[in-house]
């Protein structure tokens, strides 16, 4: 099947499932499809037989997925009768968050996901358990209808358990107990660190991210690094570059399946994220190609594994987490080699930059109206940190697992450079979402990238000056001209997207019942309500633009008063009511 088609029908495929097999999207793209098809056929005089193929391919594929994901939707929309008392084995389907309400982990029973939600009490119970393990509960079912749709039909979650007994459980499965080992003793190895170097050190390694203060993910978030908690593409490319020595001393048909299984240990381990498994699926496709002789491209691979994982799980088009891998493989490989021929400067800067940029343009839209806001200073700390990131997640699996197979103190001296490496990460991240640059709406983040793109084009334009005018005066100023109007331009437009717009004078209402006051004459006095949320806070100071505040008045103990005043320094800050 040729790129187009494919292409074609993994984005009819996408949309079927988001939207249902007989759905506007489906017949759109069908009518698309015929289109494309009957170009092709006129400019390259192919069949009418290819063009028929390819419209029967793209509405099959979209039935087919359709068809999957009302099935898979309507347990989840239906939901359960709250009320029901349940009493039997549940297996975690992925690790327990502890909290100070309990813990709270998705479980399986017969079939069916739940939120489980466990009292303190049952805490030390399932604290320590992982995914696969087994726990005999008993409690209530209750609905999720307060939580997203999109949110409860990713994780294929029906409804809620509350939980007022349990009893251990049978042990997890040997591949999951494998898995969980590698875990264990990957955290007692980088526990040679710092508490929070550990916590995040966990999360750019494995993903895991239970550790992490709400203060730290608001740092990452704000300073457009957050991609780098979660597990991603790049831990599995990186983990096949690590790997790759041992594969090309292999045969050649055998190469694909041991690459195949250090993926899906790989999966295993990082608890099959959303990311993780569209990274996992392309890495499993190329190999596979790379062993028959036939490489594919990159557009051609991407169409690949999303049409596979759709018509698999149709309900991972609902997954914020792989929106985002999906559109930031596309933007990097369509984009990121002619961004990056297009800057000057060492090549690793080019690289990084050209990726940052066609990674932060491709997942532009999923981003804002995701989340309605985009970090504009995330171009530049990515550049920071991202090849650092890297040397993380090659170095870090090794030095954690030999540092938690010795004593503690060899262990602590193996992990010390990735605990450098880990803090130099967090300071770009501190750093970066320090800067008094604000979130940037869809509209002004595109005046940002039009901006950079006429820069950059200004500063490409003497390298093609019309060589009649080259030895001219006229030629000299035009080319002056050239360089100077669009690269001052550009630069205007895009300070005048990204400076953010005067923090007004009044009454500011933030998320948790925070207050933000400021005084005609700009002072900005912060009033936290009792139980404040942090994150919920210091995500609303920055949505409005306050990047200073004078005064914080809150309760004793309060965590969120705590967050606001690391984040914004002490100096001149007030703590108490």
């Amino acid at each position: 099947m040729r790129t187009g088609a494919l292409v074609l029908c993994a984005a009819a495929a996408a949309a079927a499932a988001a939207h249902g097999p007989l759905g506007w999207s489906v017949v759109a793209l069908a009518f698309v499809a015929v289109l494309v098809a009957g170009l092709l056929a006129s400019r390259r005089r192919v069949s009418v037989r290819s063009v028929v193929a390819v419209a029967v391919a793209v509405v099959s594929v979209a039935l087919l997925a359709g068809v999957r994901a009302a099935a898979e939707r309507r347990p989840v929309d239906a939901g359960v009768q709250p009320g029901v008392r349940i009493d039997a084995v549940v297996q975690l389907a992925d690790d327990p968050t502890t909290s100070a309400a309990g813990v709270r982990v998705v479980v399986r029973h017969e079939g069916r996901r739940f939120l489980a939600q466990f009292p303190g009490a049952l805490s030390p119970l399932v604290a320590d358990l992982l995914a696969g393990d087994h726990v005999r509960v008993a409690g209530r079912l209750d609905t999720l209808d307060r939580a997203p749709l999109g949110w409860r039909r990713s994780r294929h979650l029906v409804g809620a358990l509350r939980v007022d007994g349990a009893t251990p459980g049978p042990a997890a499965p040997p591949w999951m107990r494998a898995a969980n080992a590698t875990r264990r003793t990957l955290q007692d190895g980088l526990a040679g660190l710092d508490e929070r170097t550990a916590s995040l050190a966990l999360g750019l390694v494995i993903g895991d991210d239970r550790g992490q203060e709400d203060l730290d993910r608001f740092r990452f978030r704000a300073s457009g690094l957050g991609h780098l908690l979660a597990v991603s593409g790049q831990n599995v490319a990186l983990t096949i570059v690590a790997v790759g020595p041992a594969l090309r001393r292999l045969p050649l048909r055998w190469r694909w399946l041991a690459g195949s299984a250090v993926v899906a240990a790989f999966v295993l381990v990082t608890r099959a994220e959303p990311s993780v498994l569209r990274a996992a699926t392309m890495a499993v496709i190329a190999l596979v190609a790379a062993s028959s002789g036939r490489p594919l491209d990159g557009l051609r691979a991407v169409a690949a594994t999303v049409l596979v994982l759709v018509l698999v799980d149709p309900m991972l088009v609902h997954s914020v987490g792989f929106q985002l891998s999906v559109a930031a493989t596309i933007g990097l490989t369509l984009a990121g080699a002619p961004i990056a021929a297009g800057l000057r400067g060492p090549r690793w800067w080019r690289e990084v930059l050209g990726a940052s940029v066609a990674a932060t343009l491709a997942t532009l839209p999923v981003q804002v109206l995701t989340f309605g806001s985009v970090p504009v200073v995330g171009l530049i700390a990515n550049v920071l940190a991202v090849p650092v990131a890297g040397i993380v997640v090659v170095a870090g699996p090794p030095a954690g697992l030999v540092a938690g197979l010795v004593h503690p103190s060899v262990g602590r001296v193996l992990v010390w450079p990735v605990g450098l490496l880990v803090e130099w990460i967090d300071r770009v991240a501190t750093w970066c979402s320090r800067v008094p640059v604000g979130p940037v709406d869809g509209a002004r983040a595109a005046a940002v990238l039009v901006g950079a793109a006429l820069v950059v084009a200004a500063l490409r334009l003497p390298t093609r000056r019309a060589d009649r005018w080259a030895d001219s005066g006229a030629g000299c100023r035009a080319d002056s001209a050239l360089r100077v109007v669009p690269g001052v331009a550009g630069a205007v437009l895009a300070v005048l997207a990204i400076v953010p717009a005067p923090l007004g004078a009044g009454v500011h209402r933030l998320a948790g019942g925070a207050v933000l006051q400021v005084d005609p004459g700009g002072e900005r006095s912060l009033r936290l309500a009792a139980g404040a949320d942090p994150l919920d806070v210091l995500e609303g100071l920055w949505m409005v633009g306050a990047h200073r505040i004078d005064r914080v008045e809150a309760p004793d103990g309060s965590a969120a008063a705590t967050a606001v005043v690391e984040q914004f320094r002490p100096e001149g800050v007030t703590v108490g009511r």
